[in-house]
């Protein structure tokens, strides 16, 4: 469940294994040599003014230097554009809980490919790339503006990215790649089918969509590989908020009732559309940790994607809320006709039921204490113990049985 009170200041990052920035281009000084000069003068003068001159070109090449980095952002360090591509500041607690399970799922598995399927301006791409030493990621959007600029901050030194041009049916696609990233502009069901169709599967499949991302979810699957990573995205508040239950059925396969914890409820919500969906591919998920944003109501999970089929006893069930004493219970399918509160000895007309919704916890605790050990590693953690925030997390992945519903968010 989740909690609030967490608050850690965020400083500057400083990765230990890999060079965040490249290094600034070097300008070619210009050196202007006088072709007329007085019979008079020494050559101390001359050697003097030549000096002077370099001190001026220095200064040109610094103020050059300056006007290119206008209007560049800085998030942990990485510079890049944005223009008229999507970006959100307050969305960087999500990138930077998404880059350190990257980078954990690294060190567990020795490798990392990614896709991201909806990248914006490509800050995200940039981070796995920087950050999390991604062997290789994949970066799409429909929008062209600054992404190829940006992954080339990204380049291995001594790489040069390649323009392409492909037809794929009707559609004239630009590509750009790398040796550790490749740019697309494609539609993102497409791109992801594609990759499985290609037997060409990815450590960690990030569709950070608007609204649902459900459209995406069984082609994200697909391209997912056995044991990796999806993380998805959900902006639908409303839904989870119980005001429009058949959209809710529509895009995730639950019926969701108004109920006062509407933020942890979109969060189950969103884990069991995915269950959903994975139990069809004969795939068992689970969540690596849950994560909802107040800005824009966002909700944002991270999934272990495993193979095999749903357990009976899997957290896939109902909640049940009592409108007369304020009580919540998870109940299974088999007693869904035989709910009642503990209030009253009768079948309590004042019970409102949502589901079918994820029961379990929403994070998961060996996995939670490599995010955290790296954040410390990495200088993400300020003066605040990191095991006041860290126990909550632990006490909700520890007691799955909702004792408790919140409604407010944590923070890094």
């Amino acid at each position: 469940m989740i909690e609030s009170g967490w608050r850690v200041s965020l400083h500057a990052f400083s990765h230990p294994k890999c060079s965040l920035l490249p290094p600034p281009t070097k300008c070619k000084y210009l050196h202007h040599i006088s072709t007329a000069a007085a019979a008079s003068s020494s050559k101390t003068n001359a050697a003097s003014q030549t000096v002077d001159d370099d001190d001026d070109d220095d200064n040109d090449c610094v103020q050059q230097q300056k006007q290119q980095e206008q209007g560049l952002r800085c998030e942990r360090d990485v510079r890049f554009a944005v223009g008229n591509a999507f970006y959100r500041s307050e969305s960087s607690l999500g990138r930077d809980l998404g880059v350190l399970a990257a980078a954990a799922h690294k060190l567990e598995k020795g490798s990392l490919r990614v896709l991201d399927a909806m990248c914006g301006c490509g800050v995200r791409a940039m981070r796995y790339i920087m950050h999390s030493g991604a062997d290789f990621v994949l970066a799409n959007d429909a929008c062209k503006q600054f992404m190829l600029q940006n992954l080339e901050r990204c380049s291995v030194i001594g790489s040069t990215s390649i323009l392409t041009q492909s037809h794929c049916l009707t559609d004239h696609i630009l590509t750009a790649e790398s040796s550790n990233w490749k740019v697309t502009h494609v539609d993102a069901n497409r791109l992801l089918s594609s990759r499985y169709l290609a037997n060409d599967y990815f450590d960690l499949i990030d569709v950070d969509s608007f609204g649902s991302s459900s459209v995406c979810l069984r082609s994200a699957l697909a391209a997912v590989r056995h044991g990796g990573l999806l993380y998805v995205t959900s902006t639908d508040g409303v839904s989870s908020g119980g005001r429009r239950p058949y959209n809710a059925l529509a895009a995730y396969g639950a019926f969701v009732r108004q109920m006062p914890y509407c933020n942890e409820i979109g969060l189950r919500m969103l884990i069991g559309g995915v269950i959903r969906d994975a139990a069809m591919r004969n795939l068992n998920v689970s969540p690596f940790f849950s994560y909802y944003s107040y800005h824009g109501t966002v909700f944002r999970v991270m999934l272990r994607v495993r193979q095999g089929k749903l357990i009976k006893n899997m957290h896939y069930g109902f909640i049940a809320y009592c409108r007369s004493c304020g009580s919540s219970q998870t109940v299974q399918w088999e007693d869904l006709g035989n709910v009642n509160c503990t209030c009253s000895q009768v079948k309590a007309p004042s019970l409102i039921i949502s589901g079918p919704l994820w029961t379990g916890p929403l994070h998961s605790v060996d996995e939670l204490q490599m995010m955290w050990n790296l954040a410390r590693e990495w200088g993400w953690i300020g003066n605040v113990p990191v095991g006041t925030g860290g126990q909550l997390m632990v006490s909700e992945s520890e007691k799955p049985q909702m004792q408790r519903l919140w409604t407010s968010c944590w923070k890094l």
